[in-house]
């Protein structure tokens, strides 16, 4: 069921913690787990290494009868897991307990789950506890799994649109939005690239960059008010960057046998703030990612 769904280490408080969940389901529904949306691909990486993945609902009764026969580290798994119920109400009781307890890095992929789903009401609970607090651990781990958080976010604006654009205009101001960007991306230290259309801009510093390609020609110029301040060699054209990056994919290319390279959003905003940092008008994007490399 969880059995790849937390670090090999708590292996025993896991398996003590599943003995006790009820094989009663809601309804009974004759699958007490079910996978949905790819959730067995959506694969999370952890700092020790561990791989964790999970099924997107579960129908087992929530009862807490089983609850209080846990101790207090095999209740966070149990709440993990029922952060995956069908039941609306139930995810919020145990996400509540999580936030509650402190958030730990094995929480996250349960907590960035439920962030890019449907229920607004959950993502407000989510974003009062953790706005305005240290929020680093969260944004590490983003850093390491840059395309399960891409992922989410675009999930969960796709939500936005379905449900909330008539209530939230603003997508800024929906609360969604203010949750990956002020508690889950990464510090913004490295910049941000934005895209609406064809157009891509990159933040840094205060500064906004207008992104521009030419077609068939493997430069990048970074333009500040249409002047060019700084040309990548080698790089790539707006458009590829804006297709890949908005489906929360990587960008690869492949020119010759030294310059194999691949990028994520965020190792391709470290690229571009190395760049900027280096005070040179024009360089390969290689010596650029050599640069943010040594800098990271």
């Amino acid at each position: 069921m969880f059995a790849e769904g937390f670090p090999k280490e708590l292996k025993q408080a896991y398996l003590h913690t599943v003995s006790v969940i009820s094989l009663r389901t809601v309804n009974n529904v004759p699958d007490g787990a079910a996978d949905g949306y790819n959730s067995d691909r959506e694969i999370y990486e952890l700092k020790d290494g561990s791989r964790i993945r999970f099924p997107y609902r579960v129908y087992f009764e929530d009862e807490d009868s089983a609850y209080l026969l846990l101790d207090d580290l095999e209740k966070r798994i149990y709440d993990c897991i029922f952060t995956r119920h069908c039941d609306g109400r139930i995810r919020e009781k145990h996400l509540k307990n999580l936030l509650a307890a402190g958030v730990q890095e094995w929480f996250m992929p349960y907590i960035l789950r439920l962030s890019s789903e449907y229920v607004v009401e959950i993502i407000e609970i989510l974003y009062e506890a953790l706005k305005g607090r240290d929020n680093s651990m969260i944004q590490e781990f983003g850093l390491r799994n840059p395309i399960l958080l891409k992922r989410a976010f675009i999930r969960m604006e796709s939500y936005w649109k379905c449900y909330y654009k008539a209530r939230y205009p603003i997508f800024e101001e929906y609360v969604g939005s203010k949750l990956f960007e002020e508690c889950f991306f990464p510090a913004r230290a490295l910049g941000k690239l934005d895209y609406i259309g064809d157009a891509l801009t990159y933040t840094y510093k205060g500064k906004k960059y207008l992104l521009a390609s030419q077609p068939y020609e493997p430069c990048l110029y970074l333009c500040e008010q249409d002047i060019p301040v700084c040309t990548l060699h080698n790089a790539y054209n707006t458009y590829d960057l804006v297709k890949a990056f908005s489906a929360g994919e990587t960008v690869t290319t492949n020119y010759a046998k030294d310059y194999d390279k691949e990028f994520d959003e965020a190792g391709f905003c470290r690229v571009l703030a190395a760049a900027l940092d280096s005070g040179r008008k024009e360089m390969d994007l290689f010596y650029a990612a050599k640069l943010a490399k040594k800098g990271s």
